[in-house]
């Protein structure tokens, strides 16, 4: 109850006086207040002289609208957190089991044990990283303040040392001049929610149907290679040389990461295939959008165009529209990947013992490819036969 009543809370201070909706583009006029960018726009556009203040009834001297980045991610947030709410809320409502009029109870399939242990961690973390959300979210508000005032100060000393004479002017310049360079815009805090999902990976015996029945043979496509990487003649194995392998200019291959795409194309079906990593320290598995620019200044990450697991520096990475850091219990020698298309998922498998690593759900459309990005390291990644895999 608490909870729901700081989230309502936290709506009520995102929410526009105009359109009573979350805050979009949010921009902070003279007297302090907060409205969408175009709700305040549209309600001044027939104001010249002065422009009120539709809470306050401040008259503000002219149309200067401060763009008010911090709020934004601040109503984004709390639109997530009221849509995550409502749905746990309808969750708990159709939880009753329809034979027995009783709230389901969930098993671990393996074990026939209760998982409301497991359910219970889930939202303690939850709450804790709400908590410690708000906490720094409440950092920035008291930063923004304080940086405010300061500016608040500057612009009062500025105007008042303007009517002096032009001599006295041009001698307290440099006075000014310092006290602006001084002025540091306040440290931030940045953060993203991690998406969690209350799903059961599928299990060993699952993950063995899945090998059976759609293991895919990929290959490299070369074309689409970096021209430092040395794609092996089977189009199996893929390796970073100092020497570039290209001279002639190639619209289809990656120009600036060492990265290369598999000769498949997937438009629908269901598809599985491993690859072999061993002691590699860097490397990106998983799937990309065929459309994705080949001159790209940075890896495709945090975007709906790549869906992949990255190991970087030591930690594993889910690279998806949001990433998010993965904890493994041991060092993967392989990666299995298997492709849904028509149900929007991709799952990651750890072949040292088969266990489920990672899944993406999203909304796939056009032509899907294989991606490997090499790093930086001379090791090579393998693809390997599905059956020859040693566990």
């Amino acid at each position: 109850m608490a909870t729901a009543e700081s989230l309502e809370g936290l709506l009520a201070d995102t929410k526009c006086p105009i359109c009573l909706d979350c805050l979009r583009n949010p921009v902070t006029i003279e007297c302090g207040h907060n409205f969408c960018h175009s709700c305040i726009e549209h309600t001044w556009k027939d104001q010249h002289d002065i422009f009120l203040c539709p809470v306050c009834r401040h008259s503000c001297q002219d149309m200067q609208l401060r763009n008010n980045t911090q709020l934004g991610n601040m109503a984004e947030i709390a639109k997530l957190l009221h849509i995550t709410m409502s749905k746990m809320e309808k969750e708990e409502e159709t939880s009753l089991c329809k034979s027995h009029n009783q709230l389901l109870s969930l098993f671990c399939e393996e074990d026939q044990k209760f998982l409301e242990y497991e359910r219970e961690t889930l939202l303690t973390r939850l709450a804790e990283e709400e908590k410690y959300i708000k906490q720094k979210l409440n950092a920035n508000i008291a930063a923004f303040s304080d940086y405010k005032s300061t500016l608040k100060s500057l612009l009062k000393d500025v105007a008042e040392k303007s009517v002096v004479s032009e001599v006295q002017l041009l001698s307290n310049i440099k006075s000014i001049h310092d006290r602006y360079e001084r002025l540091k815009s306040p440290d931030l805090f940045s953060f993203q929610l991690r998406k969690e999902e209350c799903v059961l990976p599928p299990l060993s015996l699952e993950l063995q149907k899945i090998i059976k029945k759609f293991k895919r043979e990929v290959t490299l496509d070369p074309e689409t290679a970096h021209p430092n990487l040395l794609v092996s003649e089977d189009k199996k194995s893929v390796t970073l040389v100092l020497t570039k392998k290209r001279s002639y200019f190639n619209q289809r291959g990656f120009t600036t990461y060492s990265v290369v795409l598999g000769c498949e194309d997937f438009q629908s079906g269901r598809h599985y295939w491993e690859v072999k990593v061993d002691d590699k320290p860097e490397w990106m598995l998983g799937v990309c959008v065929d459309s994705l620019s080949r001159k790209e200044t940075q890896l495709p990450t945090g975007q709906n165009r790549c869906w992949a697991i990255q190991l970087c520096n030591g930690d594993y990475v889910a690279q998806g529209p949001v990433p998010l850091i993965l904890v493994l219990r041991d060092k993967p020698r392989g990666i299995g990947v298997y492709l849904d298309y028509e149900l929007g998922m991709i799952s990651f498998y750890n072949l040292n013992n088969r266990s489920h690593i990672h899944s993406f759900t999203d909304r796939f459309s056009g032509v899907l490819k294989p991606y490997f990005y090499v790093g930086h390291d001379s090791k090579p990644l393998t693809i390997c036969a599905v059956t020859d895999y040693e566990l």
